[in-house]
């Protein structure tokens, strides 16, 4: 019963803000313009709060993890070698190539695995969460433009590959954070307090977008891909983290923040980048709207079962 009400009070959360935004926009009360403004503001202005708050707010007697970093960082690298060596030998349309490597190794890390973390092991869990992602969501960027640039053949300049990654919004809050953490500036209480709520509003916000934009129309033409692309996304890819990761020294908290990157639906950005870039940005859509309605029955079955056998 306990692992029952850990797993349920994990996911439930997350459920509700989607139904409500996907409830708001088939009453009406939102539509596509509305929700990619407001998806804008929440990725340039909540996210970097995110970012900073949960790097700025360390305990100072907690140390940066950096075997932990590496580690879990480690891991994504070498999933996206062998899936580089693996999927082009199944998926022979290059513009699809692309899409469906993006969507096995890259998660929806930042909504999705820090709240979790949090929600399981409280503010432990966030720090923990947030060191992880704030190295592996850089190398989801770099990696994804240069996966989908190689199979679409759309080439683009290094020099704007590198400032998109300068400019990334959340790596500018997660590096702010780790500046006044590590120089032990801090801030008044007043602002303190407005940080951490506004910190708190980007979660649920994104969600609600998120539910807000779910599609399920036009996907049986790609039914093959997306039936094979979830299932290594949301099943085989978490259960062989899982196993791996439980067989290293790392605490109970840092094994679940790993397992989580690999467990979250596909990213949201996945798609406006694969449009963007010349690959099929219709089938990576597809994937994010169905992994995201995936990602609440599997996520439960995992922490469930994770529950069951005492690796949380």
């Amino acid at each position: 019963m306990d692992s029952f009400l850990i797993a349920f009070n994990a996911v439930i959360p997350f459920f509700v803000y989607m139904f409500y935004g996907f409830i708001m926009r088939r009453a009406g009360v939102t539509d596509d313009a509305f929700l990619r403004k407001l998806n804008k503001v929440v990725f340039r202005s909540f996210y970097p709060m995110i970012t900073f708050w949960n790097l700025y707010s360390i305990d100072p007697d907690m140390k940066f993890r950096l075997s932990f970093v590496l580690y879990g960082s480690g891991v994504v690298i070498i999933a996206i070698c062998l899936l580089l060596m693996i999927v082009p030998r199944f998926v022979k349309d290059r513009k699809k190539t692309g899409v469906v490597i993006q969507a096995i190794y890259r998660g929806n890390s930042l909504i999705y695995a820090l709240p979790l973390a949090q929600n399981i092991y409280g503010k432990k869990g966030a720090i923990l969460a947030t060191m992880a992602v704030s190295v592996i969501i850089p190398i989801y960027n770099i990696s994804a433009v240069i996966i989908l640039e190689h199979f679409s053949g759309k080439a683009s300049s290094k020099k704007e590959l590198v400032k998109d990654v300068a400019t990334n919004p959340l790596l500018i809050g997660a590096a702010a954070g780790l500046l006044f953490y590590f120089l032990k500036i801090r801030l008044p209480e007043g602002m303190n307090s407005a940080i951490s709520a506004l910190n708190g509003i980007a979660t649920p916000l994104a969600l609600f977008i998120l539910g807000g934009t779910l599609r399920f129309s036009q996907i049986g033409k790609n039914r093959r891909y997306l039936a094979w692309g979830l299932l290594f996304r949301m099943v085989i890819v978490p259960a062989a983290v899982l196993f791996i990761t439980a067989l290293t020294p790392f605490s109970a908290a840092e094994r679940f923040v790993v397992f989580a990157v690999f467990a979250t639906p596909v990213a949201t950005a996945s798609y406006p980048m694969a449009e963007s870039m010349g690959a099929d940005g219709e089938l990576a859509g597809q994937f994010v709207v169905l992994s995201t309605a995936v990602s609440v029955f599997t996520l439960f079955l995992f922490i469930f079962t994770m529950g069951n056998l005492g690796l949380l």
